[in-house]
């Protein structure tokens, strides 16, 4: 599995080649810059068979931090789509 925290400009390269290697992947939102290109990976590990799915980082969104505040039961809190 590859997971992609490079700048939003490097995405689409990285997780292509990777999928290409039959890799599963795993990168930061937005998939690319561009959505011809996200949708090109999407059809892509399709094709590989392998899953390629989308995280979004919100542990440091403000209503998260104020969650935190007041319930000691959140830890972290994430959320994301996935193409398979």
């Amino acid at each position: 599995m590859v997971d992609i925290t490079v700048p939003h400009v490097m995405h689409y390269e990285i997780a292509k080649a990777a999928l290409q290697k039959g890799k599963h992947v795993l990168v930061e939102k937005p998939i690319t810059v561009k959505s011809e290109q996200g949708q090109e990976l999407i059809n892509l590990a399709k094709q590989k068979g392998v899953k390629f799915s989308v995280a979004e980082n919100t542990r440091l969104l403000p209503p998260i931090l104020r969650q935190k505040k007041f319930s000691s039961r959140v830890s972290w809190v994430t959320s994301g789509a996935c193409a398979h």
